[in-house]
């Protein structure tokens, strides 16, 4: 078989044996491909993209984003099936938004995939829907449930198999395998391509699998920067204002990627904001600068990242879990630790730490690794404390909230077996301020969206 009878998760998922893969539903599954887009557009990247619909009535429902798209990137190609090609009859229709129909039969339309051609920040989600390969699933230690996730009529519980990754390796393979559906008098020049006009010869797995997106976005700048004050020598308030506009851009990657995991409903979102506040209120007090203290504000809003890999049956479930959809569940933190591993950063390397650790215990008898007391990162054993917290103190669909006493009393028990104890005490401090912010917030949220609460409470830090 050549490139074109196989799909192009298929191939990528075969020849990188050691990407992992992440089981995303379609919720999921669109509010990463936005995320993904939405940094395209909001740094202004000059990109190649590639995407795929699985019919064409999806990309009609997206197009004024993409209409959007083609007024930053060189050319984006939509790859899909029974084009309507009179209802792309509209005054203005952008000449680099190109429509590639596929045939019906094409393994390409079982596929989900958005692929950025742009160095330095290439990023690809290869994804492909279960319904006929669920031989892919090699999840450890989780029940094999695709039959009960792919129930007839129930859109929001189809699964897809994916690659979400931002190394230039990948990327680069993905675009090549996208060109192939592409026909020759629609192909722009392989000079125009950022990846394929590169040599790429010296990029090994290994050094691919190292790479992220913030690492490109944080060196680029750096370059540029050193590149300024050599060459210009410009003032040292020009430098200031480009390391301020790229932590900026590491933010809204951080805030997006984690707002694709919580994003369902209005009880997540507050729980979002609530554990990013109440965390870096806990590292404040302990004494953390005010540089880890930023940090801490937004790699706190990554705890539940691993999430996106959890089926809407069981994140979405009204009512308590049952013991097998608990164990489901317990596998967020490894799937978090594994979306945000191998990162030389430090806003990253917290992140990843507070993923995969809040939810171990002082006395070693939490998960995933059981680790106990001062082996469990600080930033982990301070999320636990304000994720318990959040828990007991908020209201959910299987229980009332508990009063500020009953909260403390309960906590207080768990002293150094749960928690760390001088952190809890430090905690008790600072509760009347946190409740008074809990306040607050529920009080916005009637009048906010999910989005507008976020945002509203990123400015406010800022």
């Amino acid at each position: 078989m050549n490139g074109q009878d196989k799909g192009i998760f298929y191939q990528l998922s075969h020849k990188y044996s050691l990407l992992h893969q992440t089981k995303f539903t379609k919720s999921s599954m669109l509010a990463v491909s936005h995320a993904l887009e939405d940094i395209v557009i909001s740094s202004g990247f000059k990109a190649d993209m590639y995407v795929f619909f699985q019919h064409f009535k999806f990309f009609i429902e997206e197009i004024d984003r993409y209409l959007e798209l083609a007024k930053i990137c060189n050319n984006i190609y939509i790859f899909t099936s029974d084009v309507k090609w009179n209802e792309l009859k509209q005054p203005n229709y952008p000449n680099n938004l190109i429509i590639i129909e596929l045939n019906s039969l094409s393994p390409l339309i079982q596929e989900w995939n958005v692929i950025v051609d742009y160095r330095p920040n290439p990023m690809i989600l290869a994804t492909r829907e279960l319904d006929e390969q669920p031989d892919l699933i090699n999840w450890e230690r989780e029940p094999q449930t695709m039959n009960q996730d792919k129930l007839p009529g129930k859109d929001d519980f189809r699964a897809f198999l994916g690659i979400l990754s931002f190394d230039t390796k990948t990327a680069l393979d993905g675009v090549k395998l996208a060109r192939m559906n592409v026909p020759e008098n629609s192909l722009a020049d392989p000079a125009e391509s950022s990846l394929l006009s590169q040599d790429n010869s010296n990029l090994d797995s290994k050094t691919s699998r190292d790479i992220d997106t913030t690492t490109y976005f944080i060196n680029r700048a750096l370059n540029e920067i050193e590149d300024k004050t050599i060459q210009l020598k410009r003032a040292n308030v020009q430098l200031q204002e480009e390391i301020k506009n790229n932590k900026r851009t590491s933010y809204e990657m951080i805030k997006r990627l984690c707002f694709a995991a919580e994003y369902r409903d209005v009880e997540t979102a507050l729980h979002l904001i609530k554990m990013s506040y109440y965390s870096k209120e806990l590292y404040r007090a302990y004494g953390a600068n005010p540089t880890e203290v930023e940090l801490m504000t937004y790699a706190s809003l990554t705890h539940d990242i691993g999430k996106i890999g959890i089926p809407d049956r069981i994140l979405m479930k009204a009512g308590r879990l049952t013991s097998e959809e608990y164990q489901v569940m317990k596998r967020h933190p490894y799937i978090g630790a594994r979306i945000l591993q191998d990162s030389s950063q430090r806003l990253i390397n917290m992140a990843r730490n507070i993923c995969y650790y809040h939810h171990e215990k002082y006395n070693g008898k939490g998960y995933p690794l059981g680790l106990k007391g001062t082996d469990i990162p600080l930033e982990a054993r301070i999320v636990a404390i304000a994720d318990v917290f959040d828990a007991l103190s908020s209201k959910r669909v299987y229980k009332q909230d508990f009063s500020k006493e009953k909260t403390l009393q309960i906590m207080l028990e768990e002293r150094n077996n749960h928690f760390d104890g001088e952190l809890l005490d430090l905690f008790f401090e600072i509760v009347d301020e946190l409740l008074e912010f809990k306040f607050r917030l529920e009080n916005l949220s009637m009048h906010k969206t999910n989005t507008e609460l976020l945002n509203l409470y990123l400015q406010e830090i800022n």
